[in-house]
């Protein structure tokens, strides 16, 4: 009995680690907030000097370099109201310091919303 429930705990050790690594590499929604950034200006992310894209389950995260704020972008979508809410901040002391949180964005005005707090 003891070999079988050995083998059923590490068969759901098994599972879990599969299905966390299938959410992380299946970013369909950060995958289409960048098409949606990119469809609206095909240079906003690259004005903002975005790079260091990380992909969540429900949105990305990446970093920007711009006029007015210098940092880490997240972007998360609320599927219930189907918009996005915008997170501006660093990362100071393994601590996040939130700069600016933006709730309810629709995807036609992402770009705008971001190049205004960006720049």
């Amino acid at each position: 009995m003891t070999r079988l429930k050995e083998f059923l705990e590490e068969k759901e050790k098994k599972d879990k680690k599969e299905e966390l690594d299938e959410a992380a590499s299946n970013p369909k929604v950060a995958k289409e907030i960048l098409r949606q950034i990119k469809a609206l200006d095909k240079w906003a992310f690259n004005a903002w000097g975005g790079k260091n894209k990380v992909f969540f389950d429900n949105g990305i995260q990446f970093d920007v370099k711009g006029s007015k704020f210098r940092g880490k972008v997240i972007i998360i979508l609320d599927r219930g109201n189907d918009t996005y809410s915008v997170e501006l901040g660093n990362i100071r002391n393994l601590d996040w310091k939130s700069k600016r949180l933006i709730p309810n964005v629709f995807a036609g005005d992402l770009v705008n919303i971001l190049d205004q707090h960006i720049g």
